[in-house]
């Protein structure tokens, strides 16, 4: 529900020093709309410790629009939802676009870095409990919780070639893809029913695909590798580091070792010539 308000310039600061005005590709005629509500998305979402700018209120996000921009002013605040709020005024009002890339964290990218690893590793901490609890749950049950683990980590993929262009999350997506293929162990036989049996796993157990199988031997996925192939062409040079080489060349020899589809090991050598 949308409420009269007065002016966004009625609560922006002016600040007069010129060494602290907004550069130049920054200002608000300078940016297009589509570059303003992806800019102002990223910063209100930086303020968030878990939740990353492509889930940030994607309803909002989608209301953005030119033709929102024509309606009155009003309608671009919120009851009860500052979040969208700002969001709509900081997409369409000059003074409320340049508060907000003001109040911006400088360490946004930093930021969002260690927010993509702590939602990477959420996963894989998540999958280890479930498999060292195999024998505790039925097949039926690990499978469903593997299938969301993975599910949840094609998601974190997709945000990361969302903002792969914008932010160098090299390393990031090199540890998560690393920490998949280490995870090929066989998974302990659940139970196939809900009754604890002493019968063993030949007429109690089912096989449960591991986290990698399921992300990396299944011919349907590319995981990772779009976003990987985002920074190949944005930030080349993060991938010709020491550090970034040796991860690779781990990856890589571990691909081989486990046949991994010719399709997928072809891409990631590909990254690897540099």
């Amino acid at each position: 529900m949308s409420i009269p308000t007065e002016q966004f310039s009625h609560l922006a600061f002016v600040d007069e020093d010129p060494e602290n005005q907004l550069p130049e590709e920054m200002r608000f005629d300078e940016t297009t709309l589509e570059e303003r509500k992806i800019l102002v998305r990223d910063i209100i979402s930086s303020f968030d410790t878990s939740v990353l700018p492509t889930e940030f209120k994607p309803d909002v996000y989608e209301r953005i629009t030119e033709e929102q921009s024509r309606r009155a002013t009003t309608e671009w605040t919120i009851r009860d939802d500052l979040h969208a709020t700002l969001m709509q005024w900081g997409s369409h009002d000059e003074i409320a676009w340049t508060l907000l890339r003001r109040i911006a964290p400088r360490d946004r990218a930093l930021g969002f870095g260690q927010k993509l690893r702590r939602r990477f590793n959420e996963q894989f901490d998540r999958y280890d409990g479930k498999v060292n609890n195999a024998r505790r749950m039925t097949g039926t049950e690990l499978r469903t919780e593997i299938a969301e683990i993975r599910s949840q980590l094609q998601r974190l993929a997709g945000a990361a070639t969302a903002e792969a262009s914008r932010y160098n999350i090299t390393m990031v997506l090199l540890e998560a893809l690393e920490k998949v293929c280490d995870r090929d162990d066989e998974v302990e036989p659940a139970r196939r029913s809900g009754r604890l049996s002493m019968e063993g796993a030949a007429g109690g157990a089912e096989a449960v695909p591991t986290l990698y199988r399921s992300l990396i031997e299944d011919d349907s996925t590319d995981f990772m590798l779009d976003a990987l192939d985002v920074i190949r062409d944005k930030w080349p040079r993060t991938l010709t580091t020491r550090e970034a080489k040796d991860q690779l060349s781990r990856i890589n020899a571990a691909l081989h070792e486990k046949v991994a589809p010719h399709d997928y090991q072809t891409r990631l050598q590909a990254l690897l010539a540099g």
